[in-house]
């Protein structure tokens, strides 16, 4: 579809688009523009098989909530949006973030019910700045590239992140993690603690993959440890207690 799509002000809960697809790739080329205030988006994905791409800009300052179980993949830098992004549910897949969400737009990971999931598959070391934050119904973020994708920022969990990688890439968390819910390690490759003391007292379950600290109590003593099937490294030589 390479139409420009115009939002018009109104309910935010009546300003739908999406796809129906239930596998492969639906693509909109065109150009969403919203060109006043007032005008939130939802962009819904209806079946978990499917994909929409969006690799037209995505213009306007108000919020965009990603709904339904499926992939909505964006495709171009949206320097011209400035608002923030609710992944409540199914998964957001960038290749060069956070350019494609408008910058370091905050970004927030499941409802109060549902869990939604940022994915990473760009070519280039990506730091980034933006704030993140997980509801109750949950979080998950996935390296899917072969260089690495790094959080500076602190955040707090509203409820679980489940943090992996999938490739030869490092997911690497350098702020602060609080909160009283706890983090999944999962994939194929590692999750790096880094810089900073994860204060979250919710447990640390390793099921799958590596998880690196760099330096001593970067672990809460109040967060159980419990390991289902994981790699656990300090990352160095000598160890530290």
């Amino acid at each position: 579809f390479s139409r420009t799509i115009n939002i018009n002000p109104g309910n935010a809960n009546t300003r739908f688009i999406g796809s129906l697809n239930t596998s492969g790739t639906n693509t909109f080329s065109g150009s969403i523009v919203r060109s006043a205030t007032g005008r939130p988006l939802n962009i819904e994905v209806v079946n978990a098989g499917g994909t929409l791409a969006i690799t037209g800009v995505i213009h306007g300052s108000d919020n965009i909530t990603k709904v339904g179980p499926g992939t909505l993949q964006l495709g171009t830098n949206n320097s011209s949006m400035t608002g923030t992004w609710l992944v409540e549910n199914g998964t957001l897949l960038t290749d060069n973030f956070p350019a494609r969400i408008g910058g370091a737009r905050p970004i927030t990971l499941g409802s109060a019910s549902t869990s939604g999931t940022l994915r990473f598959t760009g070519t280039s070391a990506t730091t980034t700045t933006a704030t993140l934050a997980v509801n109750a119904g949950g979080g998950s973020i996935f390296n899917a590239s072969a260089t690495n994708f790094s959080f500076s920022t602190s955040f707090a969990l509203g409820g679980t992140l489940t943090a992996g990688a999938e490739s030869t890439g490092t997911l690497r968390f350098t702020g602060t993690i609080s909160g009283s819910n706890g983090v999944i390690i999962a994939g194929t490759g590692k999750v790096a603690y880094e810089s900073a003391a994860k204060t979250y007292t919710g447990s640390t379950r390793l099921n799958s993959g590596t998880l690196e600290t760099t330096a001593a109590n970067y672990i809460a003593d109040t967060s159980n440890f419990i390991f289902n099937g994981c790699t656990y490294s300090t990352g160095n030589t000598t160890g530290f207690s």
